[in-house]
């Protein structure tokens, strides 16, 4: 078919570029990108004819060169998130030692804490601020809250602030909750209030 500079071929629905090289994609996922010569037509072949129609385009010196003839699939694609390809990993630093009760699993304890979303670029990996709370109680190795706190508590003594980097995997996973997107890895400073 012969289509003027600029044009679709007809049941396109996508048609993307200037008057040299657009590309476009048909209503069956057919991706067609040409560049135009110097005149004003081009010749589309059909996609199911691609062999015979590069063949077809190398045997002719014409008013333009079909440069691709793609067929579009669908690549196992869905709406759900993928987890990073870079994760880092599960972090401890005690920022200040405490002096007082440590916190062992099976204790009961109180903390106050501040939580980020994790930022490479960020400083400390502190990114936008999610939460904060004071006086937050939980039994320590119970799975009542995050892994990543049941482990990163532990060994802390009252008065102490220690900070966690938690991936994903022992925080909150696939789900997301409020601000936390899905895959986040977070950062949290915990105070260690009290130790029962």
């Amino acid at each position: 078919m012969m289509l003027p500079r600029g044009m679709a071929p007809p049941g396109t629905n996508t048609c993307i570029g200037g008057n040299y090289s657009p590309w476009c994609v048909d209503g069956a996922g057919t991706v067609v990108v040409f560049i135009y010569s110097a005149v004003d037509t081009v010749d589309i072949r059909d996609a199911k004819g691609m062999e015979s129609g590069m063949r077809w385009c190398s045997e002719r010196v014409g008013t333009a060169v079909v440069l691709v003839l793609i067929t579009v699939v669908t690549c196992g694609c869905s709406d759900s998130p993928t987890a990073p390809s870079r994760v880092p990993p599960f972090t401890i630093s005690d920022l200040r030692i405490g002096t007082g009760t440590e916190a062992i699993n099976g204790s009961f304890v109180t903390i106050n804490y501040v939580g980020w979303l994790y930022d490479d670029q960020a400083e400390d990996g502190r990114g936008v601020e999610f939460e904060r709370a004071d006086g937050v109680s939980f039994r320590l190795g119970a799975g009542q809250v995050i892994a990543g706190w049941d482990y990163g508590v532990v060994g802390m003594r009252v008065g102490g602030t220690r900070r966690l980097v938690i991936p994903h995997n022992l925080a909150y996973g696939e789900r997301a909750g409020g601000t936390i997107p899905p895959f986040a890895t977070l950062v949290f400073d915990i105070l260690l209030v009290d130790v029962q």
